[in-house]
């Protein structure tokens, strides 16, 4: 496995559709030893509450609780959610007590940058104080020089601080109404660059416009990602746009792809030769687990934006990504 699979704090165990283990993590050999056993089946105890061969059968419909064998023979209840493409499951297994701490270490740290922003501007409101007392208390032309300097480079700080805090709480977080036809009509030259001279990036002519709410800033900077990401892919291609509003139902809808069940607006840049259909948007089909650190960014900000975002490849190598948004204005 890459890297970030290695040193993943959750143990994830790769196995064919039929539960027989094929690949798995450093964490996954922590939690079942060196030699781990044969199928996934193996390492449920007979009284844990998951049922394995329904979970294979339909594995994207939540996320399930259980108990698991660990390599002294004991047990430990875990939280397990699973992914499959066409040939493999993948499952990430975490210890209960684990969860809950990762949990609340997210939630203590996740105010971190606006703490740091707080006391940063603690300490500069002290030093502009102290240097004015001193600029007060004195004639020395060389001191209200370095005072002055101190005061200008402290004003300077602050005011950075305070437009990096509008931006993080404003621009990135605060979600609004954004008329589709007209960011892409002002964003199109954006993504042309992005995209690379080598591709070819064809707009919609969109008839009606859509409304999304979403961060602006935020939703941006998925689709540039995005166009990097498929830069990256090929050196030459030809990618459309497509717009359209679907139903998701499960299984394809689940906690592990991050859909809502509902009415969702998709947005899909597919390249040509991609067997596109509208049913694509509403499977499982074709859709492609990967280790490619921008679809990390990819999936990571498309959070932000209140959605979610999966890649397709076809079996002739082309490509479709997808965002999904809950249609809920």
């Amino acid at each position: 496995m890459e890297k970030f699979l290695r040193t993943s704090p959750i143990a994830i165990i790769l196995t064919d559709t039929f539960g027989s283990i094929q690949e798995y993590n450093s964490k996954a050999e922590y939690y079942f030893g060196r030699k781990l056993a044969n199928t996934i089946q193996d390492l449920i105890p007979p009284n844990s509450q998951l049922d394995i061969p329904e979970i294979i059968e339909l594995p994207f419909a939540t996320i399930y609780e259980g108990y698991f064998t660990n390599q002294q023979g004991g047990v430990f209840f875990a939280n397990l959610s699973v992914s499959q493409n066409e040939e493999q499951i993948c499952w990430f297994i975490t210890e209960r007590q684990a969860f809950l701490d990762l949990q609340n270490t997210l939630s203590r740290h996740q105010n971190s940058p606006y703490e740091f922003q707080h006391e940063l501007n603690n300490l500069l409101t002290i030093i502009v104080s102290a240097a004015e007392l001193i600029a007060m208390d004195t004639n020395d032309k060389q001191i209200l020089e370095d005072v002055g300097s101190i005061l200008h480079a402290s004003n300077r700080t602050m005011s950075r601080i305070r437009v990096f805090s509008m931006f993080n709480q404003t621009l990135i977080k605060k979600k609004s109404l954004l008329s589709l036809k007209e960011f892409l009509k002002e964003n199109e030259s954006l993504f042309v660059d992005t995209i690379g001279n080598k591709n070819h990036l064809i707009f919609p002519d969109l008839e009606n416009d859509i409304s999304i709410y979403v961060p602006e800033t935020s939703f941006r900077s998925l689709l540039i990602t995005i166009c990097i990401h498929l830069r990256l892919s090929k050196k030459e291609a030809t990618y459309q746009f497509h717009i359209s509003e679907e139903k998701l139902f499960p299984p394809f809808s689940s906690h592990s792809l991050g859909l809502a069940t509902g009415r969702a607006y998709t947005i899909s840049i597919i390249e040509n030769g991609f067997p596109f259909t509208e049913e694509i948007l509403t499977s499982s089909k074709y859709i492609q687990p990967s280790k490619e650190a921008t679809l990390g960014q990819a999936w990571e900000t498309s959070l932000y934006c209140g959605g979610s975002f999966l890649q397709r490849i076809s079996p002739n190598g082309h490509r479709c990504v997808t965002i999904y948004l809950p249609n809920i204005v």
